[in-house]
């Protein structure tokens, strides 16, 4: 249990990603969806930030790393999720695809970019890499 305490930034990315397919299935306001994609991604931020600022260690029988480069690199990419799903409302309303598997697609790729980034294991790197 303690070990997917400290995962939540790639759980909360992986829940996100799920949580948005399932409104896309029941046609929820697209507001809705940027709005609930945007939260995930800050939450996981958060924790991310509180990883940043922890001691670094090992989780999973040593196949992911938390804490230090791995916080950092969990950092990075939330950034660029948060920034890229802010700045693609628009863009994709002007062209005509706002549709919420965008979103989810975004979430779930950041889910294998985590797990990439924090991965110490080559099957780890494996599955990262395949969900990304």
């Amino acid at each position: 249990m303690y070990d997917i305490s400290l995962f939540l930034p790639a759980i909360l990315t992986a829940v996100g990603g799920l949580v948005v397919m399932m409104m896309a299935a029941y046609k929820t306001d697209m507001s809705t969806v940027w709005s609930v994609s945007s939260a995930f991604v800050v939450a996981a931020m958060a924790f991310a930030v509180r990883d940043l600022l922890g001691d670094e260690g090992m989780l999973f029988s040593g196949m992911v790393a938390h804490g230090g480069s791995a916080a950092f690199g969990t950092v990075i990419v939330l950034m660029g999720t948060l920034f890229t799903i802010l700045l693609s409302k628009s863009y994709l309303e002007k062209i005509g695809h706002h549709v919420a598997e965008v979103y989810s697609l975004m979430l779930l790729g950041t889910t294998g970019m985590i797990v990439l980034a924090s991965s110490t294991d080559l099957i780890a790197t494996f599955v990262g890499l395949e969900t990304m």
